[in-house]
């Protein structure tokens, strides 16, 4: 019990009640006047379900658009965004390669390759890939461009350059290899050179292209007669 200057009881204090709001603004008054508030004092409210809609495709990009289809429950002195079917905003995804045609409408692009009877082939890009089964044969390595061109290669030979005088010498010439699928989007034609360790790694992606000569051992260019402050080594393809 607590006593009073002149000696007389005081009353016990009494917990304070809740105060409940009707609106945020009320709350956020007596937020700033300094009132105690606890975490059931504060204004809550559902917001409205959100759903997306593809909308557009091409060839590098999808449109999605997304609505509100629910009502928005808010307190009563503040504009809500709610409401049944009201659009809310846009988002554009860009990637090159994303898509490509398949003869009726724009489809997601699938970097994979398939197994075929003569090697390997990629159908479901906006370009068109055949790999041969053998590195080691004339255009092993096709590619069918979207305006309609057929690149053709085979890598042949690694090679030695002096960026100074100009002198090159082939230590590493192509000969037969199998290619063996180690990725979904990936082929390796795995010690593919006379001459010199190196493999030859064919990498698709949605929209690039890749073709790597992996060396697997280590090359010194002094051991052929030229200086390793301007030799460069070369792929011939």
């Amino acid at each position: 019990m607590l006593f009073g200057a002149g000696g007389s009881a005081l009353p016990a204090a009494t917990p304070a009640q809740p105060q409940r709001y009707s609106s945020s603004a009320q709350f956020q008054m007596d937020a700033k006047r300094g009132k105690a508030l606890s975490t059931n004092d504060i204004p809550r409210y559902k917001p409205a379900a959100i759903t997306s809609e593809l909308v557009e495709t091409g060839l590098n990009h999808r449109k999605w658009k997304t609505f509100r289809t629910g009502k928005q429950d808010t307190p009563k002195n503040q504009q809500g965004n709610g409401g049944p079917g009201r659009p809310g905003s846009s988002l554009v995804e860009i990637c090159t390669g994303m898509n490509y045609w398949d003869g009726q409408a724009y489809v997601p692009s699938v970097p994979e390759f398939d197994i075929a009877i003569d090697g390997f082939s990629a159908e479901k890009l906006q370009y068109k890939v055949h790999l041969s089964a053998n590195i080691h044969e004339q255009g092993a390595v096709r590619v069918l461009t979207r305006d309609g061109q057929t690149l053709r290669s085979t890598p042949v030979a690694i090679e030695l350059y002096d960026a100074k005088t100009g002198r090159s010498q082939i230590i590493g010439q192509i000969r037969d290899s199998d290619g063996a699928l180690i990725e979904k989007n990936q082929v390796l034609y795995a010690d593919a050179f006379d001459g010199v360790s190196a493999d030859v790694l064919i990498t698709i992606n949605k929209g690039t292209f890749e073709q790597d000569i992996l060396v697997t051992e280590r090359i010194d260019p002094q051991s052929y007669g030229f200086s390793p402050d301007h030799c460069r080594l070369r792929v011939i393809t």
